[in-house]
């Protein structure tokens, strides 16, 4: 198994998404044989695509020139690096009720007409059909109730976009509070994951 793992957080100390996103790829690691592909987003951050990049990912793949190749050829590693993956990972935190912008970066760049998606008289068609994703996302604060979970912008975008991309088999484990409620509240919310993920490894 051949696992995507992306970490997000701008914070390297006392990062909760981090920390059980290496969680959960340690225990995978005992229970079945891996090949960890690591991506750490706020170290290699990929850039705000430009108008450069807008015209040439709709150039069709047998007119690329030296030029579009070289514009695409961040774009065509990250997507390589999706399709190879059997499951991704994921330690995503939330910021200011929504995903970090250096994962928007990364979502922009695996975005690609022609290869992550397609489209035709019927509509829109994704392409990334075999990926499992695993999202380990930090909630400073609690967005269960009905109040709260309207503020919550980070699970229905990343449902939305993957699903656009073919992904539809995407497992959130949302630890939450870890921040405004106090150190037994993110005790509890980490212990809360810890067990959903052995649950989880039940499974596969």
């Amino acid at each position: 198994m051949k696992v995507l793992h992306i970490d997000c957080s701008l914070r390297h100390k006392g990062s909760v998404s981090r920390q059980l996103s290496q969680a959960f790829v340690d225990k995978l690691r005992k229970r079945h044989s891996i090949e960890i592909d690591r991506l750490d987003l706020a170290v290699d951050t990929p850039p705000h695509i430009s108008q450069d990049y807008a015209q040439a990912m709709y150039v069709p793949m047998d007119e690329h020139t030296t030029e579009t190749k070289k514009v695409l050829a961040l774009s065509n590693k990250l997507v390589d690096r999706l399709f190879e993956a059997d499951l991704m990972v994921l330690g995503l935190p939330m910021y200011n009720f929504g995903i970090p912008s250096v994962f928007k970066s990364y979502i922009d760049h695996i975005s690609r007409s022609g290869r992550t998606f397609v489209a035709d008289d019927t509509g829109f068609h994704g392409q990334v059909t075999n990926l499992k994703v695993v999202v380990l996302n930090s909630r400073g604060g609690s967005y269960k109730d009905k109040a709260t979970k309207a503020m919550d912008f980070v699970e229905p975008y990343i449902s939305l976009i993957f699903g656009f991309l073919g992904i539809t088999d995407i497992t959130f484990m949302n630890i939450e509070p870890t921040d405004f409620y106090g150190p037994e509240a993110r005790k509890m919310a980490i212990q809360e994951v810890n067990a959903k993920i052995d649950a989880f490894m039940d499974k596969l």
